[in-house]
């Protein structure tokens, strides 16, 4: 019973390691596109008839103070100066990087902690086993990982929302929010991000469901069964599509209430989530729940590829680390 136990703490640890160097790699190249997203999602607007940007226009307000002017390069000015310029844009890109890794870090980490870990109890297996989980299983056990992640991390999410949309750095923001709502304010889009757990949940057993075909298939054609980069990839993009588009809604109101606050500057101030729900769809219509989802599918897309591929190479090596250090006790 205690080798068993053993076993699936080690599968799961390695699970957390391997998501968390994975999603911080897929963080760090999206994370531009990440910064718009949220800008886009956070912006009041006043009537159904404003058109949304487009992603050229959102990348080009991202920080409109550092490119003083468009034609800058076309009017022959000094090229140090314009050089200049643009370093200034492309780092308003990444601002708020390091608090934003930091968040990934801990949500992937506990989310596949969890994950694993349920999932070894369910199916009383560790990684010396063959057994999966059924798809209803996969959903189960994803709900519950999700659920616990959530719980854990939103407090450091609802800080990095409100750095991505603002110019104060982690302390001054956090002192900020205390000062305004105290405890309150880390339980920001608590609700929405709970009722998002659906989104891992269908990627997750879309994922599960794919890799099992297809290895299903390479079984049947005399093959092994460790899938290409390129298979990889295209089942990464297909899962965390479908999820996206499903659960998009909730995660405009979610960013919506973390940055909401009584000192917020130039953002409306939501009572919770009904109140968001009945602005937004008083003032925007339908479209309102659908702000920047063309860049979000972008972003989700390419950053859900890169994860599952970066995971499924790193677990390879991390669970033999971690295999080596057990058996070294």
């Amino acid at each position: 019973m205690a080798g068993t136990h053993s076993t699936a703490s080690g599968e799961a640890l390695v699970e957390a390691l391997s998501g968390m160097l994975g999603g911080s790699v897929a963080l760090a190249s999206t994370f531009p596109l990440m910064t718009v997203i949220a800008r886009v999602q956070t912006r009041v607007k006043s009537s159904p008839s404003n058109a949304s940007p487009s992603l050229t226009q959102q990348l080009g307000t991202v920080d409109d103070t550092s490119r003083k002017d468009a034609g800058l390069a076309t009017r022959k000015q000094d090229v140090s100066e314009w050089l200049n310029d643009e370093l200034v844009w492309f780092r308003s890109l990444y601002a708020g990087l390091r608090p934003a890794l930091l968040g990934t870090v801990c949500s992937q980490g506990v989310y596949y902690y969890f994950y694993s870990l349920f999932r070894a109890v369910l199916t009383g297996s560790g990684a010396g086993h063959s057994k999966s989980l059924s798809v209803a299983g996969s959903i189960f056990v994803s709900s519950l990982a999700g659920c616990m992640n959530v719980l854990i991390t939103n407090p450091l999410w609802v800080i990095v929302t409100r750095m991505q949309t603002s110019s104060g750095g982690f302390l001054e923001t956090a002192s900020l929010m205390y000062r305004e709502e105290q405890m309150k304010s880390v339980l920001k889009g608590l609700l929405p991000a709970l009722l998002m757990v659906s989104n891992p949940v269908f990627q997750f057993a879309i994922l599960e469901f794919l890799t099992r075909v297809l290895r299903a298939r390479l079984r049947r054609k005399g093959g092994g069964q460790v899938l290409s980069a390129g298979s990889l990839l295209i089942i990464g993009a297909l899962a965390k599509l479908g999820a996206t588009v499903l659960t998009y809604p909730l995660l405009v109101v979610k960013s919506l209430l973390q940055v909401s606050g009584k000192g917020a500057h130039n953002l409306q101030h939501y009572a919770g989530m009904a109140d968001a729900l009945m602005t937004i769809s008083r003032k925007e219509g339908i479209q309102g729940f659908y702000r920047g989802m063309s860049t979000k599918i972008v972003q989700s897309t390419l950053a859900a590829a890169i994860l599952y591929l970066v995971r499924a190479r790193v677990s390879m090596g991390a669970r033999r680390l971690v295999l080596a250090v057990q058996g070294s006790l």
